[in-house]
């Protein structure tokens, strides 16, 4: 993948650990890191490497400066002065940083420990929780506050940085977005396959059913140059003009790793109607089922660590775990 960078994760807190040297009142940590991908197996494990708020201040970092601690208001690169609480301190400028900031865990009050586990214990359901249950593991009770916590996630798994290549196939349908709908939703679907890896999904709920709106997702979700596979719709003949090429024909299932889209729109739907959250907005649902489906084979840890990435919003949210792992 060209210049990749390895996250560096905290020891278990039984490991051996670095005495901190003191500048005013920050701390400098010294080295006490080892690389490990993807990061933990269970939650007993990544509760044993978090053991405390630090532990978890300092992954964040990690996270956010992978290369190293930049400035973003001087671009010193000394290394900065810490509190050891997520509170950083330029030592050129002396501006004070909080790594949480831009993350659901700014101003939650909530402890880094408890958001970790949480979020790991949401992923491991494979149908998601609603609000009341997530409240519960990150132990509030403004259930209010949990759905909007949890919308924030499902926005950040919407993140998607990498374009999908290759063979895509482009394919619509309307959706009953909960069993209980009357009203049916258009949604177009783009499927890549490439040879022996796991196909990727990508999904749009549509104002309305257009060929330009087709056109659009196409443009915004799928590389230049691939090759992208429709039934005989009209109106795409434009999507050279896009840099893709097209084809028209009948989806069929050829290759150990291929999926026909009919089999991807009944796993929508299935996932979709057994759905405990629902209130959720159904554009954030579709964003959680993408992220779930890109992720399915590569286990909690591997998708815990990749929607960390993306809260933090670093350059390291753009690697992309699919290829990582692939």
């Amino acid at each position: 993948m060209g210049d990749e960078v390895g996250i560096m994760y905290p020891k278990p807190a039984n490991g051996p650990r670095s005495a901190p040297s003191r500048s005013g009142c920050f701390t400098v940590a010294r080295g006490d890191w080892i690389a490990e991908s993807p990061p933990f197996e269970s939650l007993e494990e990544l509760s044993e490497a978090f053991g405390a708020e630090g532990d978890c201040a300092t992954f964040l970092e990690q996270l956010r400066f992978p290369r190293g601690f930049v400035c973003p208001r001087c671009e010193c690169r000394q290394r900065p002065w810490r509190t050891g609480m997520g509170l950083l301190a330029c030592p050129g400028c002396r501006h004070p940083w909080v790594l949480t900031e831009g993350t659901p865990f700014h101003g939650s009050r909530i402890p880094l420990r408890r958001w970790f586990t949480a979020v790991w214990s949401w992923l491991e359901h494979e149908q998601g929780l609603d609000a009341p249950a997530f409240a519960a593991l990150l132990g509030i009770e403004d259930e209010a506050q949990a759905r909007g916590y949890l919308a924030q996630l499902r926005d950040l798994m919407g993140v998607e940085t990498i374009k999908l290549h290759g063979e895509v196939r482009l394919a619509s349908a309307k959706l009953q977005l909960r069993a209980e709908d009357e009203q049916v939703t258009p949604v177009i679907m783009a499927l890549e396959h490439r040879a022996e890896q796991m196909p990727r999904l990508r999904l749009r709920v549509l104002n309305r059913s257009s060929a330009g709106e087709v056109m659009r997702f196409a443009a915004d979700v799928i590389e230049p140059g691939s090759l992208v596979v429709t039934p005989p719709w009209k109106g795409l003949g434009n999507l050279s003009e896009i840099g893709l090429l097209h084809t028209m024909r009948a989806s069929q299932i050829d290759g150990p790793h291929r999926l026909d889209p009919s089999q991807v729109w009944s796993l929508i739907r299935l996932w979709l109607w057994g759905q405990p959250d629902r209130r959720a907005r159904p554009s954030l649902l579709v964003d959680e089922l993408v992220f779930r489906f890109n992720h399915r084979h590569v286990g909690t840890g591997a998708a815990w660590n990749a929607l960390m990435r993306r809260m933090v919003a670093s350059e390291s949210a753009a690697l992309d775990l699919y290829e990582a792992v692939g």
